[in-house]
């Protein structure tokens, strides 16, 4: 005689121990006859570079924003201070301004400023220009 179950005396889970016995037979037998699929390792490996690839994006855009900063606050005083430099060598007077340097020094550091602000916004032409800086 088999024993019934009514729903107020089934386990947790809903099934009869019997039935799950069946179940785990089966299951044996099915592990043992048929070769269960390959799992795709394709997206587990996307999905681990991607999140490298975000985490150097993040890192890249803030490198490019320390370094444009100071980038700009080196040509700053250059540009502030109008003294001509010079010196003497060979019997000639090298007479120069930094100014030049100074603006240079200031519109690099902007760009670059710019470009890691954007790169952290997830713009593309911010990559571009940050390769384009290293270089």
């Amino acid at each position: 005689m088999t024993p019934t179950w009514s729903d107020a005396t089934l386990p947790p889970n809903g099934h009869s121990p019997m039935e799950a016995g069946a179940r785990r037979s089966r299951r044996k037998n099915r592990q043992m006859t048929e070769q269960a699929p390959a799992r795709d390792r394709s997206a587990d490996t996307a999905g681990r570079s991607g999140r490298w690839a975000r985490g150097l994006t993040f890192l890249a855009a803030i490198v490019m924003l320390i370094a444009g900063t100071a980038q700009f606050f080196t040509g700053l005083p250059a540009v502030l201070d109008t003294v001509p430099y010079g010196f003497a060598t060979n019997n000639q007077l090298v007479h120069f301004s930094l100014t030049t340097l100074g603006w240079i020094h200031l519109l690099v550091g902007l760009v670059v400023f710019a470009a890691g602000a954007t790169l952290l916004a997830g713009q593309r032409w911010a990559r571009v220009v940050g390769r384009d800086a290293v270089l």
